[in-house]
C-alpha cells in the first residue's frame, strides 16, 4: 500500500517532470508515466523518455501520519493533471491531494482531494519503472568536456520544469548548475547533469550521450 499527500503547488511541480515523456511512437516500453514514491521525509518523482531523466524531490508533510510508504506509483500524469483543475483557490499550500494504491498493484490508483471527498481514479500501469535512477548517482564531475553541442530543443526542456511555487514565467529564468560525470570507457561523451535547487526542493536533469553532438 501507498499513500502519498501533496499540495496543489507540488502537483503542479510533478505534472511539470512530464514534459520529458515521450508523446510519440518511442514511449517507454509503452508507458507514458510517472515514477513517484516516499523516500524517508522525501517524495522523490522521476520521468524519463530513455534517453532523459528528471529526478524532483520535494519534502513530504508526514506530520498527521497519513503517507504510507510502499511500492512507487506509476502513474500517468493526465490523471493528476484531471484532479488539480478541480482544486479550489486558496489551498496553494495544503496537503489535500491524496494519490493511493492498495497493496495489489493491479488495483486502480486513485488521486483524493481530501477536502471535498472527490476522487479521480487512474487504471493502474503493470510492470516496473525503468531504473534511469542509476543513471543520477555517482560522482560528478565539474569540468565539460569542449566541442559539447546541443540544440535548442534539449535546453528548452529546462525552462518547462517548475519547482513547488513557481510560475511557468519565474521557471523561465532560472539558473541551472552543469557538470558531467566521468566516463569510465574512454568516450569523449558522457551524460550532462543539469541541476537546480531552492530550500527542500531539487531538479535534476540528465541527457544521454546520443543526444550530444
Amino acid at each position: 500500500m501507498t499513500t502519498i499527500l501533496v499540495t496543489p503547488r507540488q502537483a503542479a511541480s510533478i505534472l511539470s517532470t512530464a514534459k520529458v515523456l515521450s508523446t510519440g511512437t518511442s514511449k517507454i516500453n509503452g508507458i507514458d508515466a510517472l515514477s513517484i514514491r516516499l523516500d524517508h521525509k522525501n517524495i522523490v518523482v522521476v520521468a524519463t523518455d530513455r534517453f532523459r531523466v528528471v529526478r524532483l524531490t520535494i519534502p513530504a508533510d508526514t506530520s498527521d501520519g497519513y503517507q504510507i510508504a510502499g511500492d512507487p506509483l506509476i502513474l500517468r500524469p493526465a490523471v493528476l493533471e484531471q484532479a488539480l483543475k478541480m482544486m479550489g483557490k486558496g489551498m496553494d499550500d495544503a496537503p489535500v491531494i491524496k494519490i493511493h494504491q492498495t497493496a495489489d498493484t493491479y488495483e486502480p490508483i486513485s488521486i483524493e482531494l481530501t477536502h471535498t471527498g472527490t476522487k479521480v481514479l487512474a487504471d493502474s500501469v503493470v510492470g516496473s519503472y525503468p531504473p534511469v535512477e542509476r543513471l543520477l548517482e555517482g560522482d560528478r564531475y565539474d569540468d565539460i568536456y569542449s566541442g559539447v553541442l546541443l540544440d535548442a530543443g534539449r535546453l528548452a526542456t529546462l525552462a518547462l520544469l517548475r519547482l513547488p511555487g513557481e510560475t511557468p514565467a519565474k521557471a523561465k529564468v532560472q539558473a541551472w548548475e552543469l557538470t558531467t560525470k566521468n566516463s569510465d570507457n574512454g568516450r569523449k561523451n558522457s551524460p550532462l547533469m543539469f541541476t537546480r535547487s531552492e530550500g527542500e526542493n531539487s531538479l535534476e536533469y540528465l541527457l544521454q550521450p546520443n543526444l550530444i553532438r
